[in-house]
């Protein structure tokens, strides 16, 4: 309950949401999620583990939404990458470099849903975490027809106006414990307003 109460709609305002997402991603929606999977270390000698594993949204929406859930969506339309691999394709695909990354662009076009799990924009501690920034600035074009979401899993002060303005909803979770990553799916598919 704290980590559902906890979700705020940043972005658009609560009476445009209803418009800007009518309905929830549905069975035949491709969803594409991209998580900025940084990792850490308790101790010097302890094992590394994801902030947010980067299946860890697509492993949620599965659970809750797949066959074996209320079977909104379609396992094989769900698919995972991390922002090192956005920040990669869009890199390489401004150097002309389609082939490497050929398989992450075939996604970002096939996709109907685009979700962002951002942690903060910390080039010191993660080069990839301002692949959201760089996608919303170098690929304008492919945000037509798309839903554009973004979860910011920290503080939600990262994106500046015009960045905000191409998203389709923007939401502030404050915590990337297993609660709020749940909470969050479950207000992307509208079982609460935020």
């Amino acid at each position: 309950r704290i980590a559902r109460d906890a979700i705020t709609l940043i972005y658009p305002e609560a009476e445009d949401l209803a418009e800007r997402i009518p309905a929830p991603p549905a069975l035949e929606d491709n969803i594409l999620i991209f998580t900025d999977a940084r990792e850490y270390q308790d101790c010097e000698i302890c094992p590394s583990k994801f902030m947010i594993d980067p299946l860890a949204l697509e492993n949620i929406m599965v659970r809750l939404y797949g066959p074996n859930g209320s079977g909104q969506v379609s396992p094989e339309r769900v698919h995972s990458l991390t922002f090192a691999q956005l920040k990669e394709d869009i890199l390489s695909l401004s150097d002309s470099q389609m082939n490497s990354t050929a398989d992450v662009n075939l996604l970002i076009n096939q996709a109907n849903w685009i979700v962002f799990g951002m942690l903060d924009v910390n080039a010191t501690d993660s080069s990839a975490s301002d692949a959201i920034k760089t996608f919303l600035k170098l690929r304008p074009a492919i945000l037509r027809d798309k839903k554009i979401i973004v979860m910011a899993y920290d503080a939600p002060y990262y994106l500046d106006t015009t960045e905000i303005s191409k998203l389709t909803a923007y939401y502030g979770v404050y915590s990337k414990i297993g609660a709020s990553l749940e909470a969050s799916v479950r207000s992307l598919f509208q079982e609460y307003k935020p």
